[in-house]
């Protein structure tokens, strides 16, 4: 019975793909932007959020992250995991994108052009804040995770993505080139 069990959680898992679906990744980009307080201050070029949004994932990219972060030593499997860390970091910009002109159109967020730069800043609306303050505030696995990642990268709103992603991913962006 119990391997019945597994293979129905299987075949579930293969036709629903969390990482995919809209509505969890929107509310972890309202998750990002209110812990960033994104109502009072803009967040610096959205292309940002696909390495925030990694890190809420899972526990695993989480502490891999603050370990990376805090410049520890990593092992070659973390160095692993980190790679493929960046790469989905990277591939999350399309999906962000979508999201964020859905999100516009609702009203929810706003974009400001960086005058000179070719990159977006995004503002919290107070419609969006109001509308998703509580339903972020029951999400306390995520809470605790980008507030994990809130006190090491205490610049992580107004960070250039360039210098965020060689805090985050140092070494492991040098084959990028």
């Amino acid at each position: 019975m119990d391997k019945v069990n597994r293979i129905i959680d299987d075949k579930r898992r293969m036709m629903f793909i969390l990482e995919e679906d809209y509505y969890y990744i929107t509310m972890r980009i309202m998750i990002v932007l209110i812990a960033l307080k994104c109502h009072k201050k803009p967040f610096i070029d959205y292309k940002k959020m696909g390495i925030l949004l990694e890190a809420l994932k899972s526990d695993m990219n989480n502490r891999l992250m603050c370990k990376s972060l805090r410049r520890e030593v990593l092992d070659v499997f973390d160095r692993e995991q980190l790679i493929s860390l960046y790469c989905h970091s990277k591939s999350n910009n399309s999906v962000v994108k979508r999201i964020m002109f859905f999100l516009e159109k609702k009203e929810y967020i706003t974009f400001e052009k960086i005058e000179g730069k070719a990159g977006v800043n995004i503002l919290l609306t107070e419609l969006g804040y109001r509308d998703f303050v509580d339903l972020v505030n029951e999400q306390e696995n995520e809470i605790k995770r980008i507030n994990c990642i809130l006190q090491l990268l205490k610049s992580a709103r107004y960070i250039k993505v360039e210098s965020l992603y060689d805090k985050v991913f140092g070494e492991v962006r040098k084959w990028e080139d």
